[in-house]
């Protein structure tokens, strides 16, 4: 069976020509290419590249190509089709065919129909290479997800098991902390020590406090992973609770002066117990993180509408931005903090547990926390 070039060559010399040529434009790279079937290259030749560098349009073109079978220049008459495809016969005789005839528009026909063919033929094969690499990307993306299923699972096991290690140490050290603070206490009150044994005694009861309070940020930290902290309301005033925290800071800070300032009493349905545990929290802070002469102010401000507390003191250095920003975030300690990093962060959650918000300020001389309850939200 003969080829199609065979075949071309064959119907260009039953009219006249040597050879037929056949070339169609790739639409994306914008040049002619040789037609499926037909001679495989565009002859490297300059009389080519002119020629076909002419067939921008339907028509007819003449001009002169080398003969690829004889190697000599050649007349040529390149006919361009509608679609672009451009039919180039070569030989003496090519300037007289009849392209209005029967052959040219058969070949030209049976030319179409195999280029749809072929077309059809590569979207197919698009259409399987796709539907493959769809495949296998599903494949991928499932593997993905059942891997990533797994290691979220491990991560929230291996959480569950922290938390409950934290709630079981947690829970099962509060009691013996209780009696060694309290063994402490009576000690200190009616024990007959020298003063070095006072003086240890006395180590040792701070100390316990402090590992109470780290252990009661724990597990109130851990209450507010889980739904929040709770809070027991009942009808109280704030400047009452406020007042006796600050009596309480005053003796266990007798070297600071920690001033109270009050506007109206702040009466609502706030968690008594949780504000003082609040006021705890940060007027600690504050002695903390200022120089000893200077004063801790706190004030409780009842305007009608809201209740704010405020607990400001003197700095050395001012609270970075960055680290402002970030100030309420737990595990977040001072570089002079003895604790867990928790104070601030539960501090944060009891007061938005009363529908309330804390701010905080450090400017050139002062540092400022404040927290803003609405009375709406405190009404039993």
């Amino acid at each position: 069976m003969l080829g199609r070039a065979d075949a071309a060559d064959q119907l260009a010399r039953r009219l006249g020509a040597t050879a037929l040529h056949a070339f169609v434009r790739d639409v994306e790279l914008g040049v002619l290419l040789a037609a499926p079937g037909f001679h495989q290259t565009v002859p490297d030749h300059p009389s080519w590249e002119a020629l076909l560098a002419a067939c921008t349009r339907p028509g007819v073109h003449h001009g002169e190509v080398v003969d690829v079978t004889s190697a000599r220049l050649a007349p040529a008459t390149a006919h361009v089709d509608e679609d672009g495809t451009v039919f180039v016969f070569v030989g003496e005789s090519s300037a007289s065919i009849d392209f209005g005839g029967l052959a040219l528009p058969l070949l030209g026909a049976l030319f179409r129909a195999e280029q749809r063919a072929v077309a059809a033929k590569g979207e197919a094969d698009a259409s399987k290479a796709a539907a493959h690499h769809a495949s296998a990307l599903t494949a991928a993306l499932e593997r993905s997800r059942v891997d990533l299923e797994q290691v979220v699972h491990s991560k929230l096991e291996l959480l569950r098991e922290h938390e409950l290690l934290v709630g079981i140490v947690g829970h099962d050290l509060r009691n013996p902390l209780s009696s060694i603070v309290m063994g402490a206490t009576m000690l200190l009150d009616h024990g007959e020590l020298s003063s070095v044994q006072r003086k240890i005694v006395q180590r040792v009861r701070s100390s316990s406090n402090r590992m109470t309070r780290m252990i009661a940020d724990l597990l109130d930290f851990q209450r507010s992973r889980h739904g929040g902290i709770p809070i027991v309301r009942s009808q109280v005033a704030l400047r009452g609770v406020v007042a006796q925290v600050v009596d309480e800071l005053e003796v266990s800070h007798p070297t600071r002066n920690i001033e109270l300032r009050a506007v109206g009493d702040g009466s609502g349905s706030w968690d008594a117990d949780r504000f003082a545990q609040v006021v705890s929290n940060l007027v600690g802070n504050a002695v903390q993180h200022s120089p000893v002469s200077t004063p801790v102010t706190v004030s409780v401000i009842d305007t009608g509408d809201e209740v704010v507390i405020e607990v400001s003191n003197e700095h050395t250095h001012a609270i970075a931005a960055e680290d402002l920003s970030r100030i309420f975030e737990p595990f977040r300690r001072g570089k002079e903090s003895g604790g867990l990093g928790l104070g601030l962060y539960i501090v944060k959650q009891i007061a938005e547990a009363h529908g309330g918000s804390v701010a905080a300020q450090s400017h050139s001389e002062r540092t400022t926390f404040c927290i803003t309850l609405p009375k709406s939200s405190a009404r039993v």
